[in-house]
């Protein structure tokens, strides 16, 4: 009976020290802190962090948008394409949410930090 209780107890340290690993893991990821990446034609014009309130304006293809970064949320806040379907998309705030504007050519990820010169 002594035995079975060791192999029990060495099971559950076993899965707790795993679970350790694996939230540590998924945690430094992406790092503390989630960064807003702006992109045009898959070049990076500007990575964010989430936590910073920002108004950023980016020319398109055909117009320019106001993205607005505040309270840990972003969204474009205007643009100059026909259709508005990236003001309409409203609010992102989770790791690998999108907002895209095809006729600007523009879209915006939550995602880790991304050197702006690459």
């Amino acid at each position: 009976m002594k035995r079975r209780n060791d192999i029990i107890l060495i099971f559950i340290i076993l899965a707790g020290i795993v679970s350790l690993f694996i939230f540590v893991f998924m945690r430094n990821s992406y790092g503390d802190v989630p960064y807003v990446n702006i992109y045009h034609q898959d070049k990076v014009l500007y990575s964010v962090p989430l936590e910073k309130n920002d108004r950023i304006t980016v020319e398109g293809d055909i117009s320019k948008m106001v993205i607005v970064i505040k309270n840990g949320r972003v969204h474009v806040e205007e643009s100059g394409c026909d259709n508005q379907i990236c003001v309409h998309e409203g609010e992102k705030s989770s790791l690998n949410e999108m907002i895209t504007c095809l006729p600007n050519k523009i879209y915006i990820r939550i995602g880790k930090r991304i050197d702006v010169n690459s």
